[in-house]
């Protein structure tokens, strides 16, 4: 996915005449799926010349045997196209094994199984819209709160005003400078003084009766969560952020910070960074400038083999069987701990 706050720098991200629909390409987003492609060709060919098999068996094996085997969920099958076959074709056919995995992981969240006659009953739906079966999976910044954008930029940004302070006090962003240094506020100058002041109001910070800044446990914490989603736009709900910081403690601070509005969620099977990308290689409808590849194959355009192309379409197919093993994985996990803990109350009672 592109992350512009981590992967652009400001200026990149502010120069350029860009629509409301761009997808933002950074050099850095375009350089890494470049390496990505090239990755995956390497796995595509060594599969092919030293194992005899293709990414499309290991991705069938995943939605026959496996998910029968371990999450006891039967899909309707999915049909790849033979390996001799002309390279648009075998593209064509992986972006409507796309579409079929879309119907039917709908389907799963909705009636729990996957019923033929509704599957052929029922529209492709948008990406976006495919929901997850866990809940409050993804966490993000409330876009209701009108303060916490300069929270994130005087935080982050590498153009808020007090990341500076001398020359022996500077860091790339202020989280870094509090974190690092011992800062009192006699050494700032009166504009920083009053970002400082505004951040210490929201209590983001803290400072002693000595006038130096610090940071309490519970700051330190939503430093690391403010961090992530200014990051990459998104936290997910069921794992760590950070090693140091223990699942339920980081769950239990992000409740928290949903109940004082500064964070909300949503529970679908991509979060909107994925989902994003997702629209941005498949259709023409979400980003003016997208590839739209999904389109292109399955709208009747006449296409020539395009190895890239092929890449792709099984990229995408890629993230969605390990998207779908991780939701199906934490479900019964989840599942299990809550069935286990009504067990234990029942016992004790």
């Amino acid at each position: 996915c592109s992350f512009p706050n981590l992967e652009a720098p400001t200026l990149e991200r502010l120069f350029g005449i860009k629509s409301q629909k761009h997808y933002e390409t950074s050099i850095y987003f375009s350089n890494k799926n470049d390496l990505i492609l090239l990755s995956f060709k390497v796995f595509d060919l060594f599969l092919k010349k030293e194992l005899n098999t293709r990414v499309e068996n290991l991705i069938s094996h995943f939605f026959t045997k496996y998910s029968e085997k371990y999450f006891n969920v039967s899909w309707l099958s999915l049909d790849f196209a033979k390996s001799d076959e002309k390279m648009s074709i075998q593209t064509k056919n992986l972006f409507t094994v796309e579409e079929h995995i879309r119907k039917q992981w709908k389907l799963l969240v909705e009636e729990i199984k996957i019923d033929k006659d509704l599957f052929e009953l029922e529209n492709t739906p948008r990406i976006n819209a495919l929901e997850s079966l866990l809940d409050k999976k993804y966490i993000y910044i409330n876009p209701k709160n009108k303060e916490i954008n300069r929270i994130l930029n005087l935080l982050f940004s590498d153009q808020s005003s007090i990341n500076y302070i001398n020359e022996n006090l500077s860091e790339d962003n202020f989280a870094m400078l509090i974190l690092k240094n011992q800062i009192n506020k006699n050494d700032l100058l009166n504009y920083q003084n009053q970002q400082i002041d505004f951040l210490i109001s929201n209590n983001v910070i803290s400072v002693n009766k000595k006038g130096f800044l610090y940071l309490t446990p519970k700051q330190s914490i939503r430093i690391i969560i403010f961090s992530n989603l200014y990051k990459f736009g998104v936290i997910h709900y069921y794992y760590a952020i950070d090693n140091m910081m223990k699942l339920k403690l980081q769950q239990s601070e992000i409740d928290s910070m949903i109940s004082e509005d500064i964070l909300t969620y949503e529970s679908t099977l991509f979060s909107k960074p994925e989902a994003d990308f997702l629209n941005y290689i498949l259709n023409n409808s979400e980003f003016d400038n997208a590839l739209g590849l999904r389109n292109k194959y399955l709208h009747g355009s006449v296409v020539d083999d395009n190895y890239a192309d092929y890449l792709y379409s099984l990229m995408i197919l890629v993230i969605y069987t390990i998207q779908i093993n991780n939701e199906l994985t934490l479900n019964n996990e989840f599942r299990d701990n809550y069935e286990q803990n009504a067990t234990n109350k029942k016992d004790r009672k």
